[in-house]
């Protein structure tokens, strides 16, 4: 039996050094489009945690309105204090802009509803849906709420439950 001698076959300097600067110019040519996708998947997170909180803040927001309490006299709703920025309850409730902070008090707690708000407004109108009733806000059936903050604006509609002769 006769043995060959087995051919060892190794990398040359040369081949080493090609497959190198080869590996080098794909990774260069992808570096930046890693770093775009990364860019725009920190942009939507941030923009998804922006619309998140908004939505959240509207949804409470509204539904505080749509619960607003019966006020004293028959066809009227409890709010002691009504603002374009913020609204206060007879039952002790109230939602206010504090600076860049949407703030609720509930059950006599007071806590941030929704931080970095540019803009929280509330429209108060009759049955009609055109009377401004900010100067008489027992008379209010229909509330329009707008909030935003970053480039993110929701605007939201509520009507008050409670009606004339108590809640409907």
């Amino acid at each position: 039996m006769k043995h060959e001698p087995m051919q060892s076959r190794a990398f040359t300097l040369v081949e080493l050094t090609v497959t190198v600067v080869v590996m080098g110019i794909v990774a260069a040519l992808l570096l930046p489009v890693i770093h775009g996708a990364a860019d725009v998947y920190g942009s939507s997170v941030g923009t998804r945690l922006t619309s998140e909180r908004v939505a959240y803040a509207m949804e409470r927001t509204l539904r505080l309105l749509r619960d607003v309490p019966l006020g004293a006299a028959d066809a009227t709703v409890g709010i002691s204090t009504a603002a374009v920025d913020g609204v206060t309850f007879s039952d002790g409730r109230r939602l206010w802009l504090d600076g860049g902070t949407l703030m609720l008090t509930d059950s006599g707690v007071e806590a941030p509803l929704c931080r970095e708000v540019q803009v929280f407004e509330i429209k108060y109108y009759s049955d009609d849906g055109r009377t401004s009733t900010i100067s008489s806000p027992g008379t209010t059936q229909r509330f329009t709420v707008t909030i935003t903050s970053g480039n993110y604006e929701l605007r939201g509609a509520a009507f008050a439950r409670v009606r004339a002769g108590g809640a409907s």
